[in-house]
């Protein structure tokens, strides 16, 4: 019969028998972990810190944590992989791709020329990517450069990329010319982008030319398009020349050229090869007490002020400002002093006019004392003329105006002739409603007018009979007044009237006469003699 042993108690069951191997545990509440023997107990540790790992052969710690963040940027010019940073969280990849040759040229006879066209820049992809999205790693394909080939079209620029998850295609090389005495070169097409948030195509190579007339001859290879990362190769404008080569990344090579009489055939200019670049946004955490500071991106506080404004201050914690009363604005108080809650000053705290449409002026400044002031279309101002003295209210500006004739018009009446009088030479003419190029006054205002006129009458041979028109634009309003015989050299025809007028009515002065022969008569001139003047009345 076998026999059966009692457990002793003090003896730890092994981990290979599913114990611990331990007799107690260290720490209450402490996390339990391995240690490579027993199952041990972290330290407990403070309120909301985590628990992180040291690394092997060190136990666990609870720890305050902090996240902090780099940006790190890989760049591939060759075929490569590209294995993302520890802690990438996301990145964003620009691919340029590789720049097209420049054209070639053939030998030429003496009287031929050839030339080659620029080749295209790549074009560009930039796309951002998550850590998940680009996985482990990511094949680069970055092709060598474009080059050129003797008496034929450049090579086409490489296609770079990522993986299949973004690529830009490369420029196509320059097209050349051959032996001919009127010749051109085709600048390559731009590349194009895929994959990307933002795909663009490359630029365009430059065109060659080159032509020959009676005195005249021109000549030029298309130089290489360029990219923000690379320039295009040079053109060139000398004979048996090989275009420029393409710089940086992503340009294109210049055409060649030969003119007249060149026996060998010349390769166009290399393009440029692409690049991949990879900007990396990593993640990382490290040790940190609380509360966080400045420099590490927090407040240095741990609690603020319900309802204050927070301020900076330098690398301390952050200041925060009193609540302050209902409708008043934060002031700045200068450099060294915090922010307050003020009401604002109108004299130290605003600048600038107040336009109308805030309900200011758009005046800084009323230019007449006592002037009444009104609105000009952009502004209130203050009138000169229009007062208001012990509060009565007076208006010199009350439309007015008088003009005369400054030189006199000779043979314009006699036989009946309706002459049109221009007083062309203002004495004043308040509201400028007068105008001295036409003659015509226009009301500016409806109501009654007085309106009068002299006209004097020169080199009168024979008995005449005038009439003298205030003439309305409105019809049934305008007014004739006759002066029978005139006998005497130098006779002055005077006359007024009462015209009712609708505000933009025109009115102006004719005159005529008859009794002579021919129109022989002349119209006087001078201030007092031959004169337009009008009143409004009301």
């Amino acid at each position: 019969m076998p026999t059966i042993n009692a457990i002793d108690s003090n003896i730890p069951i092994e981990i290979s028998k599913g114990g611990t191997n331990a007799t107690s545990m260290a720490n209450t509440d402490g996390v339990c972990y391995f240690d490579g023997t027993r199952v041990n107990t972290t330290t407990v540790g403070s309120a909301n810190q985590l628990l992180m790992s040291n690394g092997s052969g060190n136990a666990p710690t609870f720890q305050n944590i902090s996240s902090t963040f780099q940006i790190n940027i890989q760049e591939f010019t060759t075929n490569g992989t590209y294995t993302p940073s520890a802690g990438m969280a996301y990145c964003i990849i620009e691919v340029y791709g590789g720049g097209g040759a420049g054209g070639g040229v053939t030998s030429t006879l003496p009287s031929t020329y050839s030339v080659g066209g620029g080749g295209g820049a790549g074009g560009y992809a930039r796309g951002q990517f998550s850590a998940t999205t680009i996985g482990a790693s990511q094949a680069v394909t970055v092709p060598v450069a474009a080059t050129g080939v003797s008496g034929s079209n450049g090579n086409n620029g490489g296609t770079c990329s990522l993986g299949a998850l973004i690529s830009a295609t490369g420029g196509t090389g320059g097209t050349y010319g051959g032996s001919s005495t009127t010749v051109y070169g085709a600048g390559g097409a731009g590349g194009l982008g895929s994959g990307g948030q933002t795909n663009t195509y490359g630029a365009q190579g430059g065109w060659g030319w080159a032509a020959a007339a009676t005195g005249i001859y021109f000549y030029i290879s298309g130089g290489g398009a360029s990219t923000p990362v690379g320039q295009g190769g040079a053109y060139v404008e000398v004979t048996h020349t090989v275009g420029g080569v393409g710089t940086g990344y992503g340009s294109g090579g210049a055409g060649s050229l030969n003119l007249t009489s060149q026996g060998n055939a010349l390769a166009g200019g290399n393009g440029a090869p692409g690049i991949v670049i990879i900007t990396e946004y990593i993640f990382s955490s490290t040790t940190l007490t609380y509360p966080v500071t400045v420099p590490n991106g927090g407040t240095g506080v741990a609690a603020l002020a319900a309802d204050g404004v927070l301020y900076g201050n330098g690398t301390s914690a952050v200041g925060v400002t009193s609540v302050g009363t209902a409708n008043y604005a934060l002031v700045s108080n200068g450099i060294g002093n915090a922010p307050t809650f003020q009401q604002v000053s109108m004299t130290s705290g605003v600048t600038g006019i107040l336009p109308i449409a805030n309900g200011g002026t758009n005046a800084s400044s009323m230019g007449t004392s006592n002037g009444i002031v009104n609105f000009d279309g952009t502004r209130l101002v203050t009138s000169s003329t229009a007062l208001l003295t012990s509060n009565v209210y007076s208006n010199s500006s009350q439309p007015s105006f008088r003009a005369y004739l400054s030189a006199n018009k000779t043979g314009v009446t006699g036989n009946g002739a309706n002459y049109t009088i221009v007083f062309d030479t203002p004495v004043w003419n308040i509201g400028t409603s007068y105008n001295t190029s036409t003659g015509y006054f226009t009301a500016p205002n409806t109501g009654v007018y007085l309106i009068s006129a002299a006209v004097t009458l020169e080199a009168i041979s024979v008995q005449d009979y005038c009439f003298l028109y205030f003439n309305c634009s409105r019809t049934n309003n305008s007014v004739s007044i006759e002066r029978i015989k005139f006998t005497t050299w130098n006779q002055t025809f005077t006359a007024s009237c009462l015209m009712n007028l609708t505000a933009a009515d025109t009115v102006y002065v004719s005159f005529a006469s008859y009794g002579e022969a021919t129109n022989s008569e002349s119209i006087g001139a001078g201030a007092g003699n031959t004169w337009f003047c009008g009143q409004f009345l009301g």
